[in-house]
């Protein structure tokens, strides 16, 4: 007979907390999700702390309700280092503005401090994600701004680490031949539209801005007055010359449009159309277009979550050279997500990042070595990759 006290997810969280984690409580098992918290799941007469070790070891997960108090609970860390040990799920859930412990900073969190409704929407849509069950559309889930991971904004702008305007000429190039043949095949026979959600919500910024191709003619000559008026903050100008240069086949204002529809910048903000121009240049074989999709199917915006797609699209963007994506890759071999859970692997693409001078997956292959994922642990070199990391700009997560 199947074990049905193994189907449960166990809420860790402090007392201090107690009101905040068992109204968490009630509104998941109403949403017929089997949550197992100690104020109501252990039985009269029963001892509290076998019960507590009983319902940890045989949980599927762990939701770790994230709190000043809690954060700083040996019981709670306790709980988190013995889920960390076992490979269980883990899924911080924060009801303040407390810092996620470092043991579990590389675990994308659910924001319940802003606005309870939209996280909790966004949780049963984790959850029923992990359980392979249909996903809440991204429009239904809330915004998907709330959302935050342990790294920051995977869309991070290349340029803006230089202080210089990103003038990459070889991408374009790197996405001819097979590269283009495979990807138009792939979204013939993989992607269409139904995959796009009604999702116009805020979310973070797209910081990358790129000047890919070089079409001769009016095209290019379109394009570049696009990133000039783009640099003058004169956005309408920006988007009716991308527009126009795009439509005369310029790879890269199609790009941009999709940053600008995106951003909402001279235009209502509208995902579904961002993703539209994104996917006219991945068919080009634009590489940080792929990179984009990549990380609007992880986080789910203006698309259902879907960490395999974000996986395919990172990959490719990492074949095409574009260093952002090694650490991604990683981060979904770490946690497995749309992959099952690889620290050799992780390993690897953290390793790529960390070579090619990559601030998150520098911070990535420090955790491994500081906690032993992957590899011996070494506290030696864990604290040298977390300064190079820092050097190279990485942010903790405030």
């Amino acid at each position: 007979m199947e074990d049905k006290s193994a189907q449960h997810y166990f809420l860790s969280y402090s007392r201090t907390d107690k009101e905040a984690a068992l109204k968490l409580a009630h509104d998941l098992k109403a949403a017929t999700v089997n949550i197992w918290i100690d104020q109501l799941d252990i039985e009269a007469g029963s001892l509290w702390d076998a019960a507590i070790e009983k319902a940890l070891q045989n949980c599927k997960g762990l939701l770790f309700v994230a709190s000043k108090a809690s954060v700083s609970s040996d019981n709670a860390l306790n709980e988190i280092h013995y889920a960390i040990r076992e490979k269980k799920s883990i899924i911080p859930v924060k009801i303040d503005k407390c810092k996620i412990p470092l043991l579990i900073i590389r675990h994308n969190y659910i924001d319940l401090s802003v606005d309870y409704n939209s996280g909790f929407s966004q949780l049963l849509d984790r959850l029923r994600h992990e359980e392979g069950q249909p996903t809440v559309a991204a429009g239904a889930a809330g915004s998907a701004a709330e959302i935050n991971t342990k790294r920051q904004p995977s869309t991070v702008n290349p340029a803006k680490q230089t202080g210089k305007k990103s003038r990459i000429g070889v991408l374009a190039a790197l996405g001819a031949g097979l590269v283009v043949i495979t990807l138009a095949l792939f979204l013939w026979l993989g992607d269409d539209d139904s995959d796009v959600a009604q999702n116009q919500s805020s979310s973070p910024e797209l910081k990358i801005k790129d000047t890919t191709s070089k079409v001769s003619g009016t095209a290019d000559s379109l394009y570049e007055a696009g990133q000039e008026s783009y640099e003058q903050k004169e956005y309408p100008a920006a988007l009716d010359q991308y527009q126009k240069a795009a439509q005369d086949g310029n790879i890269s204002a199609m790009f941009e449009l999709g940053n600008l529809y995106y951003n909402g910048e001279g235009i209502d903000r509208n995902h579904q159309t961002a993703m539209q121009w994104f996917t006219k240049a991945v068919q080009q074989g634009h590489v940080v277009a792929m990179y984009n999709l990549a990380d609007l199917y992880e986080n789910g915006i203006g698309v259902k979550h879907d960490y395999q797609k974000a996986m395919q699209w990172y990959t490719s963007a990492a074949e095409g050279g574009y260093k952002y994506a090694f650490a991604n890759i990683g981060d979904l071999y770490f946690e497995g997500k749309g992959v099952g859970v690889n620290y050799k692997k992780a390993l690897e693409w953290y390793q790529k990042a960390a070579a090619a001078g990559e601030a998150n997956g520098t911070h990535g292959l420090a955790y491994m070595y500081e906690h032993g994922f992957g590899v011996d642990a070494d506290r030696t070199k864990a604290d040298e990759l977390y300064k190079k990391a820092k050097e190279l700009g990485y942010k903790e997560e405030e």
